[in-house]
């Protein structure tokens, strides 16, 4: 970014901090240390085992007014892998919030950001880096009583350092609209438009070498730019006082079906470089029962479920053989959380997790199973 650019931002951020009148400022702080052991770390049939530790820092300073809020943010996060050193990473986001109301009963809210988020790794996986620049802006009103309305759009550049030919713009249209019921039923409807086009011209076929997996890997490519549009119903049941239960089912459809990937057999399975989720489509279901315990604790059980058609992606056997023009993956994942907060310590929480994946794909590469344990300390000041 030039000087001048620069200079212009800081403008328009001390502008914007100016224009709260009558402002209470207060900063934020809160760390966190997350390990997980994973039985599976490459989501592939290899059922390779590593133990990730995850150290994250926030921070941020807020300006609030009577109608107005303006927020400045970091997030660091370092990711160390025991088993595979070079395969750690760190990763940084900066960026700016503010939100105002508007109404006599403040009925309405702007909220306007923006982000940038840099991932850098070391060694054999740097093509995982990456830069993101993202703008976006919503609106929420209140339409009646128990009746809620929201618009909104992000727009996300995201561009690689090694790999150019995957560089993208995403354009990203949202509405929902979302009704409480006197039976303390909440019912939401979401739509979604997401516009991903690639910034460089077609490549030729560009390889790279991971450093594991079946070999090198090769980027995939059809015309340069996809359009998904998707849907979601979600129902939530306060059953009890302390219980609640909640059921959506969704599904995304690639209006124009192209995309471009990178194919190979040593992947991240939910790495956005591996596996965009604009490279496939099809329905979607999920279950959560959440109970609140005593103690200050809190149980969750959830349930998922997602039919992934690839498109344009066809599914191999072990030796590079094609058995299917299209690859299919149903997944399968259930999870386990168990929190508990501490009055002695404000802001103190533990949390344990588990998750069960089963990845069943004709793609034999990909079919797995999968099993992360992990604790989470967290401390908000």
């Amino acid at each position: 970014m030039d000087k001048s650019k620069l200079i212009y931002l800081m403008g328009i951020t001390v502008s914007i901090i100016l224009g709260i009148s009558e402002t209470q400022s207060q900063f934020l702080l809160s760390t966190s240390i997350h390990n997980a052991f994973d039985d599976n770390v490459n989501n592939n049939y290899l059922n390779t085992y590593d133990r990730l530790t995850q150290f994250s820092l926030q921070t941020g300073y807020d300006f609030e007014g009577e109608r107005k809020n303006f927020q400045v943010f970091y997030i660091g996060t370092y990711n160390y892998y025991r088993n595979v050193i070079a395969r750690s990473f760190h990763t940084h986001s900066t960026g700016l919030v503010y939100t105002k109301l508007y109404g006599e009963e403040s009925e309405t809210a702007l909220n306007l950001g923006a982000n940038y988020n840099l991932r850098i790794g070391r060694e054999d996986f740097t093509y995982f880096d990456n830069s993101q620049y993202i703008g976006y802006l919503n609106i929420k009103h209140q339409i009646s009583e128990r009746t809620f309305g929201k618009l909104g759009y992000r727009i996300r550049y995201l561009t690689y350092k090694e790999l150019s030919d995957l560089n993208n713009l995403e354009n990203y249209f949202f509405a929902q609209l979302t009704n409480f019921f006197p039976s303390r039923t909440t019912l939401a409807l979401e739509a979604n438009l997401g516009i991903k086009s690639y910034t460089n011209a077609p490549p030729e076929t560009t390889v790279i070498n991971p450093g594991m997996g079946r070999g090198k890997s090769t980027i995939k490519d059809n015309n340069p730019s996809v359009i998904q549009l998707a849907g979601n119903i979600r129902i939530a049941q306060s059953i009890f006082d302390e219980t609640g239960l909640s059921i959506a089912g969704g599904y995304q459809k690639n209006i124009q079906q192209e995309t471009r990937y990178l194919s190979s057999g040593y992947i991240i399975s939910d790495d956005d470089l591996f596996d965009d989720n604009y490279g496939y489509e099809g329905p979607s279901f999920e279950a959560t029962l959440t109970q609140v315990l005593p103690w200050l604790m809190m149980g969750k059980v959830s349930f998922n479920f997602m039919n992934k058609n690839y498109v344009n992606r066809p599914a191999y056997d072990l030796s590079d053989n094609i058995k299917s023009n299209e690859r299919i993956d149903n997944v399968y994942m259930v999870s386990l959380i168990l929190e508990k907060e501490f009055n002695l310590l404000n802001g103190f929480t533990i949390s344990l997790m588990y998750d069960y994946i089963r990845n069943a794909s004709n793609d034999d590469f990909y079919n797995y199973k999968n099993n992360v344990w992990a604790i989470s300390f967290d401390l908000g000041f």
